[in-house]
């Protein structure tokens, strides 16, 4: 492995429909006769691909709202200034692919929006959530915990 690539290792685990990411195996707890799906999972991150400028697809606007003690910002897409839903921070929103949030959607904690997955209206997207693919979450929709492809 180059110098310029580290690995990142964690735990995937899938339990009746929900997906958890877990640090640690410590972290990790398992019921006697649980027929769950534990993944060990590493990836080679290349660490010189940082977000800049020409690859960040939003920006924040600064604009901000506190939400069950939760701190929210509002985003702008770059490429022609569309205001966009609310994000707890970077990691919520993919810089890749055409993912977007909008309207007085929000996605917070651990959950991802990534692909071309979309979400709107009043959609609530928190906690380990992943939508992906091309789904699209809306109205008044809230998920949590588990993956939506």
């Amino acid at each position: 492995m180059s110098d310029d690539k580290q690995p990142r290792e964690y735990w995937l685990l899938q339990y009746d429909g929900d997906a958890f990411i877990y640090e640690s195996l410590d972290e990790v707890i398992l019921q006697d006769g649980d027929k769950s799906l534990l993944v060990h999972v590493r990836e080679v991150i290349d660490e010189t691909k940082q977000a800049d400028a020409s690859t960040r697809k939003y920006e924040f606007t600064g604009e901000t709202k506190d939400i069950h003690n939760c701190t929210v910002r509002q985003i702008r897409r770059i490429s022609d200034g569309e205001v966009g839903g609310w994000i707890e921070s970077d990691k919520n929103l993919s810089h890749e692919g055409d993912a977007w949030v909008s309207g007085d959607a929000l996605v917070s904690g651990n959950a991802l929006v990534s692909g071309n997955a979309k979400v709107s209206g009043n959609a609530l997207v928190f906690g380990d959530a992943l939508v992906s693919g091309n789904a699209w979450v809306s109205g008044n929709a809230k998920v949590s915990g588990g993956v939506i492809r």
